[in-house]
């Protein structure tokens, strides 16, 4: 199971409301009650985030929206990582884009 919390803190203002586990499954349905360590054991191939919120439903929204933001951070630095790395394949063989070798 991925737990996604900002470091034990959970995501959202602690003074926001309780803190709720929400959790994602594999099919893309998602879920919210529990403890963590029921969700690990039942269903170990999910998703869950624990978040502060004042109701269950804004607790689903934030943890929807915090995967939303992570997942565009991960896919913007996996295309930065695609460019980089055809600079330096364009490069002239030393390694280095655009600099001529030492001598």
């Amino acid at each position: 199971m991925k737990v996604f919390d900002y470091y034990g803190r959970g995501i959202g203002d602690p003074l926001s409301g309780p803190q709720w586990v929400i959790v994602r499954f594999p099919d893309g349905s998602w879920s919210s009650g529990g403890s963590l360590a029921d969700w690990n054991r039942d269903s170990p191939d999910c998703e869950a985030y624990v978040v502060h919120a004042g109701n269950r439903s804004s607790a689903k929204k934030k943890a929807q929206r915090y995967r939303s933001r992570k997942k565009a951070r991960v896919e913007s630095a996996e295309h930065n990582h695609e460019q980089v790395a055809s600079v330096y394949a364009r490069g002239n063989g030393s390694g280095f884009p655009n600099q001529n070798p030492c001598p």
